[in-house]
């Protein structure tokens, strides 16, 4: 059976808060937007990998409204791809994310062929291209979920019991959760159960068909979305009517029209450091090491980020990651629970849960270098061709001064270009604005000064981000 190549999807499910592979992944950075390879970041691979599949140049993001800002940079990569973002007002899991997905979709191209997809896995891509293109040539009107062959008892992965038969499409007995060690070791011995992927594919009228049939809940809720460029918004009052719930639990355990699919490859979801580890062995790589100089005296099989020089000695299966504001040290063989560090940190210092000490805007990023009694030193990036908000502050005064570039500076209704080493002074309650209008980045040092320093202190006139 033929596919129209112009009615070939990707939905590419980019929300959640990603904390697993802390202290790299963080509520304002999650582990989709980070690289792990030092080629491209997780989110980037995905688009990737997708976009090798013929006839697909339709890509359809969801994601949070905070993360927004994080596909700037992401989708200029793909200058060939039709990109639309849905951005979700708060998090409601992967049932009403799909289905807001499928219902702007449907509105564009009803005979729309879908392939939804996480953005945070590691698959091969040669095998996941081969085995997708032979899926949609098959395809009718089935839901095929996409199955891994396990390659061991694992535990941290959901399970698709599968009715053994000859044909490609296998039907779908069962999904199972996550099992105990026996329980899993049950599963791969009877031959008949597939790690759940996450990965979805089918024709847009057969999924939606399963939600009039299973979630007449979800019709009853208005979706309005609202345009901007190719993003679209929904509100906040109509999406929280959602019940937090998966794909799996709405949908696919209540249909009888649920298929799969084997592919035999090395598969992850990145559940956890000592996954991450995993596949460097797979990849043969010993001591796996990013970020500056580390030197190694007989020491094997360590994973590490480290932002500045790292000595291992005489260690072996050790996870070590170096981030500004924390360090991380584990074992990466073991499979060990973040939950209980990760409850300790929300009480004790959320923070470091929450936000980098770079933090990510539309218009670039800052580093927080210092703060003390009274004072803080930041270093903004600013893209090119990007501004910061037209804004004032109520508790504290700010020097500029330019390290990088050519910086067009707006202080009280007086606009002036100011060049490497100059400075720039913005008194307490001046209206202010910062722009790059330039092919290249711009670097500031900013002090500020004030009895408050909080982020919170600024009122906003005007925002090219549309940010209140």
């Amino acid at each position: 059976m033929s596919r129209s190549k112009k009615n070939l999807w990707a939905v590419v499910l980019a929300g959640g808060s990603g904390k697993r592979l802390w202290p790299l992944s963080r509520k304002a950075l999650p582990k989709q937007f980070l690289d792990l390879y030092g080629t491209n970041t997780l989110i980037e691979q995905t688009i990737k990998r997708v976009s090798k599949i013929k006839g697909l140049n339709k890509v359809l993001i969801v994601t949070g409204e905070d993360h927004s800002h994080l596909l700037i940079n992401v989708t200029k990569k793909f200058p060939k791809l039709n990109f639309t973002i849905l951005l979700e007002p708060l998090g409601r899991n992967t049932g009403p994310a799909i289905f807001s997905a499928l219902t702007l979709i449907n509105k564009k191209d009803e005979d729309a062929s879908i392939i939804v997809t996480p953005s945070d896995q590691f698959i091969e891509e040669v095998a996941f291209k081969k085995l997708v293109m032979k899926t949609l040539d098959l395809l009718q009107d089935e839901i095929v979920n996409l199955g891994i062959k396990p390659r061991s008892a694992h535990t941290g992965y959901g399970y698709i019991r599968y009715r053994r038969s000859k044909n490609f499409l296998k039907k779908v007995l069962k999904f199972k959760e996550k099992p105990s060690k026996g329980t899993a070791t049950k599963y791969i011995n009877s031959k008949n159960y597939l790690w759940n992927s996450g990965i979805l594919i089918f024709k847009i009228e057969s999924l939606l068909s399963e939600f009039k049939k299973h979630r007449k809940d979800f019709l009853e809720i208005p979706l309005n979305f609202y345009k901007k460029g190719n993003t679209f918004s929904i509100e906040k009052e109509d999406f929280s009517k959602f019940p937090n719930i998966s794909i799996d639990y709405s949908i696919l355990e209540k249909s009888d029209n649920i298929y799969s699919v084997e592919l035999d490859c090395y598969w992850s979801d990145l559940g956890s450091w000592q996954s991450l580890a995993e596949i460097y062995k797979t990849l043969e790589k010993d001591n796996v090491l990013f970020g500056k100089k580390t030197l190694s005296d007989n020491s094997i099989n360590n994973l590490v980020f480290a932002n500045k020089t790292t000595v291992l000695m005489g260690v072996k299966n050790l996870v070590i990651v170096d981030t500004d504001d924390s360090l991380l040290i584990s074992n990466s063989k073991k499979r060990l629970n973040q939950n209980k560090i990760l409850k300790q940190l929300k009480k004790e210092n959320p923070e470091l849960l929450d936000h980098h000490r770079k933090v990510y805007r539309p218009w670039g990023w800052y580093d927080s270098i210092e703060i003390g009694e009274g004072f803080q030193v930041k270093r903004l990036h600013v893209y090119p061709r990007e501004q910061l908000s037209v804004q004032k502050h109520m508790h504290r005064s700010e020097r500029w001064v330019v390290i990088k570039g050519v910086a067009t500076v707006l202080v009280e209704n007086k606009k002036k270009k100011y060049k490497e080493g100059e400075v720039v002074i913005i008194k307490k309650k001046q209206v202010h604005s910062l722009a790059n209008t330039t092919k290249s980045p711009i670097e500031i040092i900013e002090v500020q000064l004030g009895s408050y320093l909080g982020e919170d202190d600024i009122i906003r006139y005007s925002d090219k981000y549309g940010r209140d």
